[in-house]
């Protein structure tokens, strides 16, 4: 994932696009019939405020991580016969192991999707084949996680506090990790009906794993959250 995904390019490359080779090879020696269900990122279309899955994919040429993703999707749509690609946006997840939450652009306005809501609509999907097949998608979590990441990082920060992970990457990193708000997200929720989460009830379940711990990376992110906020 990005942000290490864009330093360690060949890694990248061995893992995400021999790995889903492999997959491919596999189906078409063993089963051509077999439907894939393939986890692709909206960080395709770029620096951009909106999109759908009819927006051009403006892929940057330092992105390793999105062009290997479109190179996947590529080998996918020529290979096989059954598959549905869905592209996932800015995931709420665990702040510790998501190195990828930090590598946004302060002021950028996103729709988000919680760990729990992604991990649910791959199950879902499994019973909506006919439905899915030979389709892209766009996976957001809907109107109750579109936010500046701005206000999401100072919740998060106010929560969980500082991390390792969180000064690296704001530090010394480009912040190419693009995110939108979604004009068809809509469409795979009303197949799927996936979306069950929203900011809040993420940043519960976080004071909730939390509760009394990380006391001082908490008091050392308060001077960061104030600054974030004002700054709105």
């Amino acid at each position: 994932m990005p942000p290490f995904a864009d330093i360690k390019k060949d890694l990248g490359e061995m893992v995400e696009y021999n790995g889903t080779l492999n997959i491919v090879k596999a189906i078409n020696y063993y089963n051509p019939k077999c439907f894939l269900l393939y986890a692709s990122s909206t960080t395709l279309y770029g620096n951009v405020l909106e999109a759908s899955v009819k927006s051009k994919l403006q892929v940057t040429e330092l992105d390793y991580y999105s062009s290997t993703k479109k190179k996947c999707e590529e080998l996918i749509k020529d290979k096989l016969k059954n598959y549905t690609i869905i592209r996932l946006p800015f995931i709420l997840c665990n702040p510790k192991s998501g190195a990828f939450m930090y590598n946004v652009k302060l002021n950028t306005m996103l729709e988000a999707i919680s760990d729990n809501d992604a991990g649910f609509l791959f199950v879902r999907a499994l019973d909506k084949i006919d439905k899915l097949n030979k389709k892209i998608f766009n996976a957001g979590g809907g109107s109750s996680c579109q936010s500046t990441y701005r206000e999401i990082l100072a919740n998060v920060l106010s929560i969980y506090g500082l991390s390792f992970n969180f000064v690296l990457i704001r530090t010394f990193m480009d912040k190419n990790f693009y995110s939108h708000i979604y004009t068809d997200s809509d469409t795979l929720n009303e197949l799927l009906d996936y979306e069950s989460d929203s900011l809040y009830s993420y940043y519960m379940r976080l004071k909730r794993k939390i509760k009394n711990k990380r006391i001082i990376p908490r008091l050392l992110a308060k001077p960061l959250v104030f600054f974030l906020k004002r700054k709105k």
